[in-house]
């Protein structure tokens, strides 16, 4: 049993997304597996809500150069 909870911690640590997910760090063993679910939770806990501007023909008109 003892042998069983270090590595299913580790594992809930790393899946609950406590790790650090920043850019500057160097990567990490297997960091495409690790990191994949807390980056994930941070992108949508980071992302606007709510669109900054309307998608309508007006707006499209304004962009072009």
């Amino acid at each position: 049993m003892g042998l069983l909870i270090l590595p299913v911690s580790a594992f809930g640590y790393l899946r609950l997304g406590n790790p650090p997910v920043a850019a500057a760090d160097p990567p990490l063993p297997f960091e495409k597996k690790i990191v994949r679910g807390p980056l994930g939770r941070r992108i949508d806990r980071e992302r606007p809500k709510e669109v900054p501007m309307a998608a309508e023909e007006a707006t499209f008109v304004k962009g072009v150069p």
